[in-house]
């Protein structure tokens, strides 16, 4: 789920003063992790075609 709509209605219902502002993190979470799988899965691939 790339925007954290559950999480935003949780922070909002605690009263929180930007509820939004979860989603740049979420974001750059997302990013970072697919980035991270994919370096992996290229890595793994070069190594069996050796």
């Amino acid at each position: 789920q790339l925007i954290p709509v559950n999480m935003i209605a949780y922070r909002s219902q605690y009263g929180s003063v930007n509820p939004a502002g979860i989603i740049a993190p979420a974001i750059v979470a997302t990013f970072i992790s697919t980035l991270v799988a994919v370096v992996y899965c290229k890595g793994k691939d070069r190594k069996r075609r050796v």
